[in-house]
């Protein structure tokens, strides 16, 4: 089994490979009694109502949600203690050194937290675990159906008691198994085997809480796996089978040596290839009693913000001062805020101003921010775009920690590694690699490589100086290599970029210079407005302005007949063409 293990680790990633190059979720599966729809991840393969075609180096599992990624909420949890779970398989072209394989597993895997976990293949089959710890994790593992035209094997796995997190630390490898093998003529190819496997049959599980029952059915012919002696196996799988376990499906294989735990005898040296390795057919899924339909997590409303009343344009208020009344002696008896409404809006009550009578306010001279202020800007905001280029240009020419390692003279490692055609790498911890035909071969430390391509993926196809073919490294394997490349051309792009950097704060400074003393020269050529002379003796200051009435609503731009232009109230916001006058262009609203 520790062989078929690695192997299967093999057809993980063949299994994500097709998956993410083409199209993860391949639509939904019909199902009866499951409570739920169910879909097909996984591949390469096909579907297509009740029925999944399986190629050989396939896998699949049954999500509750057709997605583009593994999403560990998704795994389609089956409930089947006290129930029978029955299928449909046609394995006739599935030959010796093959397996046809149909199992549950309690997936997604927990961490000592009781949080979901991607577990060591997060690049191929996250969140996967099994009673073998296949990808450094632990769970419960039902083996519904190991099988090929040869010999059929079902096996439990139970695991030790879970933490309170539902962790697993322990399962049991070997597990119970019970095979067709130990029954003469019951499987095989031809009408002289109970079941002929050139033909379709009907794959029936039961389980109840001391026992398990595998039914191969075909016609009236019915050949039974009892589990009843495996005791302290099913009565560990209680706990599992109740709160759900997963469904996977797999076809894979390998050389015969490798396969004898499942077919041998009655299969010899035959290999898992060619026309022995043909296509397979599963189809018709079904769990009885039906399963309870999945609870899911109420449903809240949405919130809705709360309805604001419609806001109403302003209206303008009634006139609230009569200008005819006391219009003789006005200044004496209207009160201010009566004088600023009759002058605003009917042209009553409005002081007039002698004009020309006094001399221009001479304007204000040029302050400190106004000469210096825009050189100050540029150099601050220039000189923060060229700190910028110098920091960004080695990370748009390449992966700022990939840049700084090779800056630094040092040997990059792990999954941050990043990669390219042409890099020199060398091996620093031995590893299996994975050949161009997925055989396996022993590449040892210090064996020097080239790379020859990388894919969108990450993966890696290299060629090494002491093996034959190409190998294709995941990205899991970095690792276990060094890049050996120098740093010359990142240093020179780095120079680049500091030498952009420098001369972009030199232009700064010299535009602004330039526009300081285009500034200068312009306050310089401005002439110095003569004061008007006055054409009588000034008359005597006009009265200071009255007070801005506290009251909202009246009032306007000017309440002294222009001579004082100041804020205005939200009702001359309302009424601009009224409040105009002497004022025209001096107003502003609150």
């Amino acid at each position: 089994m520790h062989q078929a293990m690695k192997l299967w680790m093999l057809v993980l990633g063949l299994v994500v490979q097709h998956s993410e190059s083409e199209k993860l979720c391949l639509g939904q599966i019909t199902m009866q009694g499951t409570g739920a729809p169910g879909y097909v991840l996984g591949g390469p393969g096909t579907v297509a109502g009740d029925t999944l075609n399986l190629p050989h180096s396939s896998g699949f599992s049954i999500m509750s949600q057709c997605t583009p990624t593994w999403v560990p909420q998704d795994f389609f949890q089956f409930k089947v203690l006290e129930k029978t779970l029955s299928y449909t398989v046609d394995l006739s072209k599935v030959g010796c050194g093959c397996n046809l394989a149909v199992y549950m597993i309690q997936e997604p895997a927990k961490n000592p937290a009781g949080q979901p976990s991607v577990g060591t293949c997060q690049d191929s089959s996250p969140y996967y675990c099994d009673a073998n710890k296949v990808c450094g994790q632990w769970c419960p593992e039902m083996d519904i159906m190991e099988a090929n035209t040869k010999a059929f094997q079902s096996t439990p796995h139970a695991c030790d008691a879970p933490t309170g997190t539902g962790h697993y630390n322990n399962c049991d490898r070997s597990g119970c198994g019970k095979s067709t093998r130990d029954i003469p003529n019951s499987y095989g190819p031809g009408s002289s085997f109970q079941i002929d496997t050139t033909r379709p049959f009907d794959v029936e599980t039961v389980w109840q809480a001391n026992n398990m029952l595998t039914k191969l059915i075909q016609g009236a012919n019915t050949v039974v796996l009892d589990h009843s002696s495996c005791g302290a196996a099913l009565a560990g799988m209680q706990a599992a089978m109740s709160s759900g376990m997963s469904l996977r499906i797999t076809y894979w294989g390998d050389a015969p040596t490798t396969m004898a735990w499942l077919d041998q005898p009655p299969c010899g040296p035959e290999a898992c290839s060619g026309a022995n390795a043909g296509p397979a057919r599963i189809s018709n899924i079904r769990v009885t009693p039906p399963m309870a339909p999945p609870v899911l997590p109420p449903v809240q409303p949405p919130v809705l913000p709360p309805v604001q009343p419609p806001v109403q344009p302003p209206q303008p208020p009634a006139e609230p001062y009569d200008c005819e009344a006391g219009s003789i002696d006005w200044e004496a008896e209207w009160s201010a805020a009566k004088k600023m409404w009759c002058c605003g809006h009917k042209d009553v009550g409005c002081i007039s101003t002698p004009v020309g009578t006094q001399a221009p306010a001479p304007a204000p001279g040029p302050t400190f921010l106004h000469q210096w202020g825009s050189l100050i800007f540029s150099i601050v905001v220039l000189g923060l775009a060229s700190v910028a280029v110098a920091v960004l240009g080695p990370r748009i020419w390449k992966n700022r920690e990939s840049a700084l390692e090779l800056m630094q003279r040092r040997g990059s490692r792990g999954r941050q590694l990043h990669l390219q055609r042409g890099d020199q790498v060398v091996v620093r911890n031995s590893f299996n690699g994975t050949g161009r035909f997925w055989g396996h071969e022993r590449v040892n430390r210090g064996t020097a490589g080239v790379v020859e391509d990388v894919d969108k993926y990450g993966r890696a196809t290299m060629a090494f100086s002491d093996h034959m073919g190409k190998f294709s490294v995941p990205q899991s394997d970095f690792e276990n290599l060094e890049i050996q490349r120098t740093a010359a051309t990142q240093k020179t792009r780095t120079g680049i970029a500091v030498a952009l950097a420098l001369a972009c704060t030199m232009l700064a400074v010299i535009l602004s210079w330039q526009h300081h003393v285009s500034q200068a020269q312009a306050v310089v050529a401005t002439p110095t407005a003569a004061p008007v002379p006055l054409a009588a003796p000034a008359p005597p200051p006009p009265p200071p302005p009255v007070a801005m009435p506290a009251v909202s609503g009246a009032g306007c731009c000017s309440w002294d007949g222009g001579a004082h232009c100041g804020d205005t109230t939200p009702w001359c916001k309302a009424s601009k063409a009224n409040c105009e006058g002497h004022c025209k262009g001096k107003w502003k609203y609150l």
